[in-house]
Order: structure tokens, then sequence, then C-alpha cells
């Protein structure tokens, strides 16, 4: 069958059209509302402490809520897709709100878990009452899940009301992480437990270790739950609650097990500090998903942070023979930021004047943020090779939509956002979310305008071109025949 040079140019236009179409109308969109939040504890169930969102390189300080003397946040935030931040914050009894009148909504003055809007309005305060040590999670529908006092609480988004509530053997410093099936996990420190609980409240099993569990569970690739306690024991148990494996460390003047980060996978890494009295270094371990040690680094200080793990596989800490007063106020000693390769050795490492008590975290390029007691927060390139910036800011860090630096220091909590050459922060602040969005909307409009500009201009090429019988297929003449 005999196809004229027209005709191949229209069925080679469609074939473009059609390429271009799958490119742009389906491929871009699907990047350009990629979502991401700081959901659980160091971000997600791995705790690799890494968003992929930009933090800050040139911060400024968006807002402040001070709690005042009688109000100390006692967790990290936890931060939903939308900005709404949610924290445990404890307050002296009797205490009256310690909310500034700056809030346009007043607390309740009771400890528990304060949630905020994305422009420094206090939402709620959960109606549950109580000492919330470890962080809390946001699971699906936008429940958060607590441990507040001995009860793990589901509190609805809207109001901070209790979904419900069950009683748990003891506080819980770990706090809670949700699993990607919905089921709820907890440690106790004193009852030295590790509770799965089903998002209707059912319990589906308990399990318990020896000694404390002061760390936050993190989850592998096939629903293994990995904590460690302070009995120096690693414990992966499987997703029906039976245990697969422990591993005991065994140099006895470690004093405490950080909580444990998994690499993609499932290596898990996690931190040893030496006993203060003892010399030596700390170390960092890597155990492998089948329980065996990989490898065992020896870090430059003594008291070694929780990990976090990079894009690359890279292992950033925290290490410090620092030593701090009751007051937070330093002694003598060094500090260094150190990140090791996967293989165990050392690839760079940043001296550092902070105690580092706190686990890193990573924003999309790979800069690493550090924070200390004493509430100086380091910002460095990825490489380690330079300090971008270090201000006195707060403590423990999380880092939300549109890189916002969600903050908690002694009796408040602070976003802190990039600064904007040429206007105020207040202005900044006041119009952050209307600006964006309306850059989002023009680029989502771009976006799927451009495979339809693509097919209205083919269409338009092709009706230009006259098809006809013409003798010897000769039918595109005149001004047609150089386009």
């Amino acid at each position: 069958m005999f196809i004229g040079k027209r005709w191949l140019k229209i069925i080679s236009g469609l074939w473009l059209c059609l390429a271009l179409l799958l490119t742009f109308g389906l491929s871009i969109p699907s990047l350009a509302f990629a979502a991401d939040s700081w959901n659980v504890f160091q971000h997600d169930i791995r705790h690799s402490g890494q968003s992929s969102y930009r933090a800050p390189k040139a911060p400024v300080i968006v807002w402040v809520i001070p709690f005042g003397t009688t109000g100390k946040p006692t967790t990290p935030v936890v931060v939903s897709e939308d900005g709404k931040a949610f924290v445990g914050v404890y307050v002296t009894p009797p205490a009256e709100s310690a909310i500034t009148k700056t809030s346009t909504q007043s607390s309740t003055g009771h400890s528990g878990i304060y949630a905020f809007s994305p422009e420094k309005r206090i939402l709620w305060v959960s109606k549950v009452t109580g000492k919330v040590s470890g962080p809390p999670a946001i699971g699906e529908g936008g429940i958060v899940y607590a441990a507040i006092g001995n009860s793990l609480v589901a509190l609805n988004e809207k109001d901070g009301s209790a979904r419900w509530q069950i009683k748990i053997n003891g506080e819980s410093t770990g706090g809670v992480m949700v699993g990607k099936d919905g089921t709820v996990y907890v440690t106790t420190q004193e009852g030295r437990s590790l509770y799965a609980v089903l998002s209707t409240g059912k319990i589906k099993w308990k399990y318990t270790g020896r000694g404390q569990v002061d760390s936050s569970p993190a989850i592998g690739s096939d629903g293994t739950i990995y904590f460690t306690t302070r009995g120096l024991n690693l414990y992966a148990i499987s997703p029906n609650g039976s245990l697969k494996w422990r591993y005991k460390v065994t140099e006895k003047s470690n004093r405490l097990l950080t909580s444990p980060a998994l690499a993609m996978d499932d290596t898990v890494y996690f931190g040893a500090s030496r006993d203060e009295g003892i010399s030596g270094k700390g170390f960092l371990y890597a155990v492998g998903s089948d329980g065996r040690l990989k490898w065992r680094f020896e870090t430059k200080g003594k008291k070694v942070t929780m990990p976090a793990v990079t894009k690359d596989g890279d292992i950033i800490i925290g290490c410090s023979t620092l030593s701090c007063t009751e007051d937070e106020s330093l002694t003598a000693g060094d500090s260094y930021i150190q990140a090791i390769n996967p293989d165990g050795t050392l690839k760079w490492e940043f001296k550092t004047r902070d105690e580092l008590r706190y686990a890193p975290v990573i924003d999309a390029d790979g800069d690493v943020y550090v924070s200390s007691p004493d509430r100086y927060l380091t910002c460095l390139t990825k490489e380690g090779t330079m300090m971008r910036w270090r201000a006195k800011i707060g403590d423990k860090i999380s880092i939300g939509p549109k890189g916002i630096l969600y903050i908690t220091a002694n009796s408040s909590i602070a976003a802190v956002g990039e600064k904007v050459f040429g206007k105020d922060i207040n202005q900044v602040h006041d119009n952050l979310g209307e600006d964006e969005s309306r850059a989002g909307s023009a680029i989502s409009l771009l976006i799927y305008a451009i495979p339809v500009i693509v097919v209205l201009g083919i269409v338009g090429y092709l009706v230009k071109l006259k098809v006809g019988p013409g003798p010897k297929d000769k039918g595109v003449e005149g001004n047609d025949a150089n386009i």
C-alpha cells in the first residue's frame, strides 16, 4: 500500500502529538504536585531525617510562640502537608494560659498536645491532659497519635478531642510511629514494651524486652520494627509481634543507645555513648537486617547523637566530649559533626563549638542542620566543608512544607524561613501562603496548557496541509511547501 508524503507528515505529526501529551500531560503534573510532610519523628518510618524540601540558607524568624515561664515544649514538632504543626507541651501546674496576646486564640493552660496553624494561630489543645514525653505522629486522615501520660490517644485533627484512648504500661519517651498499613507503634520506658495498635484503638500485640525503652521505633521495608533498650540491646520484631533477633552491644562502658535509623537496604544504624566518668570514645554501629554486625565506627566524641541518613546512603552523626551543667552552660571539650560512608569509613568531619545532643536533619540540597542544648543551630554544606550559618534559635528541629524550619526552645516554638530580599519579614509571612498559592496555580496552569498549545499548533499545521489526490501525490504548494 502506497502512502504519500503528505500522509507521512500527518502520521508523524500525530505521533509527535501523542508523545508530547504523554511527556508533558502526565509526567510533569505528577512531579509538580509531589507532596512531603514531617508527620513522624525524624520525618519517616526509617528515621532518615531527610526532607524533600530546601531549608533556609539565609534564615529569618517568621514567627515565635512563647509559652511564658510555665510552659515548655517537650517533643520535636511534627508537621502535616498543609503546614499544621503539633507539639507536646508541659505546663507547670497550676497554670493559666502561657500564650501571649500575639496569638488570636488563648490556650486552656494544661499539658498535652498543642496544634498550630501555619499563620501562628493556636488551633486547639488536646482535651486529654498529661505529660507528653515523646514525639507525636500524624496518621491517615490527619489523626494525631500521642502518648499522653500513661495513655495512647488518637486525636481528631479539627478540635483535639479524643477518638479513642487506651492505657499503656508507662510513659513513652520514644513516642509514636505509624506504619504504612496504619498500625500505630508506641514504646514505654518503665514498661519496657513495644505496643502495636490498630487505627481503631484495638491492641494487636505487645512485646516486652530487656531494659527500659527510651528509643523511637523505626520500621523496615518488610514491616520489621526496630528499637533499642537501656540494656544495650537492639531488637527486631516481626509485624506479628514475634522476636526476629536481638543484637547485644557488649562494650560495657557504653551507657546509652540512640534510636535507630535505617538505610534503604534496612541496615540499622544507631549510636552508643560512653559513661560520663569513663575515658574513651563513642561508637556508631551498623547491623544488617539479619542481625549481624557489619561494622563499628569509633567517633571523635564520647556522646553520640541519633544518626540521619542522606540520599546517597551516608550516615550523619554529632558527637561531643563537651559537658553541660544543669543550667545548660557549657564546659570545656570538643564537638564534631561526622559523615560516615556506607562501608563504615569516615567521609568528612566538621569541628564545632557546640555540644551536639539531637539528631541531625537533612534538606533537599543535602545540607545538614544540627542543634545543641544551648540552642545554637548550625547549617553545613553536604560536603561538610563550610558552615552556611549558625544562630541561637532553638534546639529540636523539623522541616515542614515550603522548607520552613519548626524549632522548639526552652519555652517557645519558632518558624524559620528563607530571607526574601527587599521585603519586611512580617510582609513575607503575611503573603507567603497567598503568593505561593498564586505561583503554584500559575505553574500548574502552564504545565497543563503546554500539551494543549502543542496540540493546537500541530493541528494548525496539519490544517494548512492541503490533503488531496493530486497527480503523483503532489498536493503541497505555495508557502506550505516551505513549512
